[in-house]
This record gives structure tokens, sequence and C-alpha cells, in this order.
């Protein structure tokens, strides 16, 4: 199994509980992006940051259609990921 589809899974087995997601825009099978989509399909108040060791070259539109709220550039400190989840969340 992808590690996308894993974690769609676990997020449709504990939904309720989760109001941030975090992913890497790159992975095989499910990307971010697709992740995303089926995330908010299933739970549109739910928040989404994406991370990315890559230029990464969507527009800021296409991440918003995904649900997307902040994607950040790897590497980061702890103090960049807390202000990206600050500012998914806001």
């Amino acid at each position: 199994m992808s590690l996308g589809k894993e974690a769609l899974n676990i997020f449709e087995c504990q939904c309720d509980e989760i109001g941030l997601v975090i992913t890497d825009m790159i992975m095989p099978e499910m990307g971010g992006m697709e992740l995303s989509r089926e995330i908010k399909q299933r739970k549109p108040s739910v928040k989404i940051l994406g991370i990315t060791g890559y230029d990464f070259c969507a527009k800021k539109e296409d991440l918003l259609e995904a649900g997307i709220e902040a994607i950040i550039q790897k590497p980061f400190n702890m103090e960049k990921l807390a202000q990206a989840v600050s500012d998914a969340l806001e």
C-alpha cells in the first residue's frame, strides 16, 4: 500500500480526531495533491499543510483548490514548521 493511501485509511478511521494533516507532496501512487483532495471530500474543515524537498511548481490556485492551506520547503527547522502549522490553522 502506498503512503498516501495508508494515510487516507488512517484518516477515515480517525477523522473526528484529526484537525490538521501534514503531507509530503511527492509520494508514490498518491501524492499530496490527490491525498488532500480525498481528505477534503471527506472532511472539508480539516486543515492541510504540504511539505516538499523539491521545487514545487504548482500554482497557488491549484494548491488552494486541492485544499492545501500552506506549503513548507524541506529542510526546515522546528520554528519554521511551527509557523507553517500556525499559518495553516488560521
